[in-house]
């Protein structure tokens, strides 16, 4: 019962954020081997829940085994301002505790006007139920900014290099005013209540009934935030995000910011958006020091094409994108606009296995 309430706020979250119209068809070709999917809106809600399986596979499998962090997001606080670096908010919801971002934080600081909070969740007890737990207060309720408060404890990063206590409603006035009424009946809810979404809901439900009820906790407390608290509530720029941080080690002196892909292959080859490619170039640019580079950035991908190996992940510099990709058209994504461009590599040339 616990685990079926968590999954339907989580699927009630991924639907209600994706701003893509659902009274246009899909044609046929896009479809593939998904016949339920009628409509543009549920065929990005269900591509959406493809990439979250990849994030939830990489997070079960690989996150512990590589001392990574819970990644963030970049939210700028101007609502026309496109470059996510450019006077932002960044943000991370995580039930680690605080100390272990501090190193990473210290090194984001150097980014030019930023903000930087951390959101701290309270783990999932078995038991679930009013008295015992504060996050049934947020399933399927009335958005309430006292109940938000007590849920997520706040922390913003000071300029003496460490976290100081904080609120949700100081991240949240970095922000202009959005909406002023209580929009949270409604947000979502057209996923459950009509009849042409049961094939595409039962579907989605499969792919992530494996995890656990703490896993797709975690990953509702992150996106409830940034998909109802903040983007339904204020107004902000192009936000782009950060999967997971993998923290420097013997192996490597440098931070690993990780970008989680769930793919298959078009003619051997996997694309990423050009937009966040650029992302990424600017992210390196900024945090370069006069004696190194401080971070890497990888394009990590859940090979679906590989059916002869059990859960096969690859792994690629992010930067081989710009050197060696083949441009191509975008798709559109959740906030229905078209990338202006894909770039394409080929897996087998500048793949490796990840756990080389």
């Amino acid at each position: 019962m616990q685990k079926d309430i968590v999954l339907d706020e989580l699927l009630r979250v991924f639907w209600g954020g994706i701003y893509t119209r659902n009274d246009s068809n899909v044609t046929l070709d896009k479809r593939g081997s998904r016949p339920f999917i009628k409509n543009e809106k549920q065929n990005a809600f269900f591509n959406s829940i493809i990439g979250y399986n990849g994030e939830l596979k990489f997070s079960v499998q690989h996150q512990q085994k590589h001392n990574a962090l819970d990644g963030g997001w970049f939210v700028p606080v101007s609502s026309k301002q496109k470059n996510p670096l450019s006077n932002c908010v960044y943000f991370t919801v995580t039930s680690m505790p605080i100390e272990q971002y501090e190193p990473l934080y210290k090194l984001l600081s150097a980014i030019p006007d930023i903000k930087l909070y951390i959101c701290q969740i309270p783990s999932l007890n078995k038991e679930f139920a009013d008295h015992i737990h504060p996050a049934l207060a947020l399933f399927g309720s009335s958005y309430n900014i006292e109940l938000v408060r007590a849920f997520y404890s706040v922390y913003v990063f000071g300029e003496n290099g460490e976290f100081v206590k904080s609120d949700i409603s100081n991240l949240l006035a970095h922000f202009d005013i959005r909406h002023n009424g209580d929009n949270s009946e409604t947000f979502g809810r057209d996923l459950f209540s009509e009849a042409q979404n049961e094939a595409v809901l039962e579907n989605a439900k499969e792919l992530l009934k494996p995890y656990s009820c703490e896993e797709l906790y975690s990953l509702w407390a992150n996106r409830y935030l940034y998909d109802f608290v903040l983007s339904q509530n204020r107004w902000k720029g192009r936000t782009t995000d950060i999967d997971f941080i993998k923290c420097p080690d013997e192996a490597s002196p440098r931070f690993n910011f990780i970008d989680v892909k769930n793919k298959t292959r078009d003619k051997g080859m996997v694309g990423h958006n050009a937009d966040h490619i650029q992302f990424w170039n600017d992210l390196e640019a900024i945090l370069k020091d006069d004696q190194s580079i401080r971070i890497k950035i990888s394009y990590v991908l859940y090979d679906r094409d590989n059916s002869n190996v059990t859960d096969h992940w690859m792994y690629t510099d992010m930067s081989n994108f710009t050197k060696f990709g083949q441009q191509r058209g975008g798709n559109k994504g959740r906030n229905s606009t078209k990338a202006s461009k894909t770039l394409m590599l080929m897996v087998d040339k500048y793949f490796k296995d990840l756990s080389e």
